[in-house]
């Protein structure tokens, strides 16, 4: 897909905002990026120039610029709110990416969801050892898959999809960047030396 076209009709785009934030100090969402938007705004706009609907995963409501899909297990990580995602039946195929991670482009997020996986699809770097669990392109058919991992006891979403059949898009290296999420401080003055250079 080019992104010149029409955004994605079969994928729903979903940002995640229900982390704790705990290293930052603040919600991470809120967070001012070098251009002047938040975190959040950043993550939508960017989400909308790949897919038409675009939703937010949240404990509350944290914004009134898109729909939101409440995220009922507050402070247990991703892999609660994208089973909540799942079970909303908004869509059978979703593009899921967390409001921390600024450097995504939509050509990335295009090439990840575009055409959607049959059942999940992420991101490996050249060189790592494993696969990033976010971004993610992921059906609904794995909700029952990631629930019965829930419930095995793992909460980790990387844990939760190496259960599963996943797809691997392979990254350069060069991309590393693009992949980097803001935990800290010192994170978003990295952000901004990027952008200044």
């Amino acid at each position: 897909m080019n992104i010149n076209q029409s955004p994605l009709q079969h994928v729903t785009g979903a940002v995640l905002a229900g982390g704790l934030s705990k290293r930052m100090g603040k919600p991470k969402h809120e967070l001012i990026l070098p251009d002047g938007t938040t975190m959040l705004e950043k993550a939508l706009s960017m989400t909308r120039l790949v897919c038409q609907e675009v939703v937010v995963v949240a404990p509350e409501v944290v914004t009134d610029q898109a729909p939101h899909v409440h995220d009922s297990q507050a402070g247990r990580g991703p892999l609660a709110g994208i089973i909540e995602l799942l079970a909303s039946g908004l869509n059978d195929h979703y593009l899921v990416i967390p409001c921390d991670m600024p450097c995504l482009t939509p050509e990335l997020l295009t090439q990840l969801c575009d055409p959607p996986p049959t059942h999940a699809r992420v991101f490996q770097l050249e060189y790592a050892m494993h696969a990033a669990p976010l971004p993610l392109a992921i059906s609904s058919q794995l909700l029952s898959s990631l629930e019965g991992a829930q419930q095995q006891g793992i909460l980790s979403l990387h844990g939760a999809l190496a259960q599963t059949q996943l797809e691997v898009c392979n990254l350069s290296k060069r991309y590393q960047g693009n992949l980097m999420n803001i935990n800290e401080p010192q994170d978003v003055q990295h952000i901004n030396m990027r952008q200044a250079d």
